[in-house]
């Protein structure tokens, strides 16, 4: 779990550089993070190569209608997800669609 480790868009740059080589990851936990829509575009990148995630943690990271917007285009790659939660993320609007 990396869940409040105060990762933000730099820490999501550093993060998307191993998750892209690292395609056996099944388990991501970044909860409480202040990701926001920045650090989920860099992020997402990373996402559509990890084939093998089952389980996607992003409570509260404050994603934003652009970052729900490129998360959901990086999970289309993720064909093993099971669940994701986005609890407490004030997901409305654009975001929600």
């Amino acid at each position: 779990s990396l869940g409040q480790n105060d990762l933000g868009r730099e820490g999501c740059a550093h993060l998307a550089g191993v998750l892209g080589s690292c395609n056996a990851v099944s388990n991501l936990d970044l909860s409480h993070n202040a990701l926001g829509s920045d650090g989920l575009m860099t992020l997402s990148q990373a996402l559509r190569l990890c084939s093998s995630l089952q389980h996607l943690g992003l409570s509260r990271t404050s994603p934003g209608d652009m970052g729900m917007r490129w998360l959901a285009e990086a999970l289309e790659g993720c064909t093993a997800l099971v669940s994701m939660d986005l609890s407490w993320n004030d997901i409305e609007g654009e975001g929600a669609v």
